[in-house]
């Protein structure tokens, strides 16, 4: 048996959402572009930088194809997603930062949540079933 490796997709603070998003001179500027649009199997790297955005999480990897990772691109300069000055609210109309609903197969890895200001603020939150969703740092 041997593995293929899923499709690297990137986000920077240069990208733009209209680009392919497949390698770092066409990435994403958003990191809610690559929750739209990742694949089963398939690694975000998101650059260095602070994102001031909440994210809610549209795609999900499955048993077969592997769990989607979004990860920082320079280990040792992780992205940081910022509360601070985020204004969209999630579907259910709290401020988080990463929002997931009824998905599996989700790893995000190496990233820093921060510049949540109110008491009703999430980092990461899950709603409803799914299964294989993991938060490491």
């Amino acid at each position: 048996m041997f593995v293929v490796a899923g499709t690297s997709y990137y986000v920077a603070k240069s990208g733009k959402d209209t680009n392919v998003g497949t390698s770092e001179a066409t990435a994403w500027l958003t990191i809610q572009k690559a929750a739209n649009s990742a694949t089963p199997g398939s690694t975000v790297y998101i650059g260095p930088g602070t994102y001031n955005e909440t994210v809610t999480v549209n795609v999900q990897g499955t048993a077969k194809d592997g769990s989607i990772t979004f990860t920082s691109l320079i280990p040792t300069n992780p992205a940081v997603m910022s509360g601070k000055g985020a204004k969209v609210l999630a579907p259910d109309g709290s401020l988080t930062l990463i929002y997931l609903e009824n998905k599996s197969y989700l790893r995000f890895v190496n990233l820093v949540l921060t510049g949540l200001t109110s008491p009703d603020c999430s980092g990461v939150r899950i709603i409803g079933g799914g299964t294989n969703v993991g938060e490491y740092s």
